[in-house]
């Protein structure tokens, strides 16, 4: 999934900040074999998607970001 914060009028994916309710809709179940690729800044990380992740049960050790 691609979402943008500030997308151009154009863009046609998702819009706004990701979501636990667009994590549940685009992403494997948590499992011990789903691994999650993200990327972004690092406050994305540290303060938007890891703890969401957390919360839906996503092993931490299964997450990449970049």
């Amino acid at each position: 999934m691609h979402t943008l914060s500030q997308p151009e009028e154009s863009w046609k994916g998702e819009k706004g900040r990701i979501t636990k309710e667009m994590i549940q809709k685009s992403c494997p179940a948590p499992s011990k074999e789903t691994i999650i690729l993200f990327c972004g800044s690092s406050d994305f990380k540290n303060k938007s998607i890891i703890p969401k992740l957390q919360e839906l049960g996503y092993n931490m050790e299964n997450t990449f970001g970049y």
